[in-house]
């Protein structure tokens, strides 16, 4: 999924997760991400999100009560 910013305000690109802040609450973590995005070097560098979960479990799951 790729988040498509409502704004044209021009976001902060975060180039290494060592300049990635401590932060209090989530709150502050939300207007941290309102503002910055990943880099392209930290993107390529996860990998595809399937290799990290696994494929999907094909056993069907009984409704949450």
């Amino acid at each position: 999924m790729i988040w498509v910013s409502k704004t044209k305000r021009p976001m902060k690109v975060l180039e290494s997760l060592d300049d990635l802040p401590e932060f209090r609450s989530e709150a502050e973590e939300a207007e941290f991400w309102s503002t910055h995005e990943l880099g392209q070097e930290i993107l390529d560098a996860m990998g595809p999100l399937d290799d990290v979960l696994g494929p999907p479990d094909p056993t069907p799951r009984p409704p949450a009560p």
